[in-house]
């Protein structure tokens, strides 16, 4: 092969590297400027739109992580905007998870992606839980604890901040201190004078109820504890324990034979938790976990 047809070779090699270079830029830029109108669409409320201008950049660069969160955001908004009886109701439920599932996939060495995706998931099964609550309260219910699965999953990612477990034990936390109250709730005396300083029922709690209380009160103590070992100045997580503590009071006060003496140290943790809530609540943390 001659000198001259090297040449002619080496370049006919360069001018395709440099126009699949050029191809890769141009598609770069067509993207980015999808994305912008597909933010634009978004701010407006138009959400179709701008899911299709998002899916547009995708298909021209699919390894762009921004559009990707935007695609996905896109269809979770859309899904909000539902209602419970509508028909494509389920079907849009699952496009939305499919999105974050796709997002998981992807960029699973990405804290920020996997944060977004988690976040979005567990507020699509929460939102997907109330709308059954009427029409089908049992799917209502799997799809709720399917969103505390998840939560405590996301909480115990090696990947997530101190901020994210805090909340979501916080989140996991207050689920088993509701249930615990709501069994309580008729047999509880609120209306004294100090209710602060006075833990009082007004008849004890039937055993079968103490039963069903338990479990619901240990947990939601577990998980309280957890939200201050990642945040330990934040208020309400200590508000919240305290709380848990008076639940804890009122299992003892219905024991067939009352521990006076766990009562009592008990009585001193619930009002050592108070005092340490009421002084946290200018702190940093409580600012930064209060204004989510």
């Amino acid at each position: 092969m001659s000198r001259k047809h090297n040449i002619a070779l080496m370049f006919a090699l360069l001018a395709l590297v440099f126009a699949a270079s050029g191809c890769n830029v141009i598609n770069t830029l067509r993207a980015k400027d999808s994305v912008n109108e597909g933010v634009r669409q978004f701010n407006k409320g138009k959400y179709k739109e701008a899911e299709e201008r998002f899916r547009f950049a995708l298909d021209l660069n699919p390894d762009m992580m921004n559009a990707e969160l935007y695609h996905a955001q896109a269809i979770y908004a859309q899904f909000k905007d539902m209602k419970a009886d509508d028909p494509t109701l389920e079907q849009e439920f699952n496009r939305t998870l499919d999105a974050y599932k796709e997002i998981l996939r992807k960029y699973k060495n990405n804290p920020q992606a996997i944060d977004q995706a988690y976040a979005f998931t567990t507020a699509t099964y929460g939102y997907m839980s109330d709308m059954l609550q009427a029409s089908d309260p049992d799917r209502a219910k799997q799809y709720e604890d399917e969103k505390f699965r998840l939560l405590k999953e996301w909480a115990e990612l090696p990947t997530s901040s101190n901020q994210v477990k805090a909340s979501a034990y916080y989140s996991l936390g207050y689920r088993e201190w509701k249930q615990a109250y709501d069994i309580s709730d008729e047999y509880q005396d609120l209306k004294v004078d100090d209710p602060d300083k006075i833990i009082k029922l007004r008849e004890k709690i039937p055993a079968d109820k103490l039963e069903q209380m338990r479990p619901h009160v240990e947990a939601a103590r577990k998980y309280f504890e957890q939200a201050i070992q990642y945040m330990p100045d934040w208020n309400k997580a200590h508000s919240m324990l305290r709380l848990t503590i008076r639940q804890q009071i009122y299992l003892l006060d219905s024991a067939e034979t009352p521990d006076t003496t766990a009562r009592d140290a008990l009585y001193q943790e619930y009002l050592k938790q108070g005092d340490l809530a009421r002084s946290l609540e200018g702190s940093e943390q409580s600012a930064l976990m209060n204004a989510k």
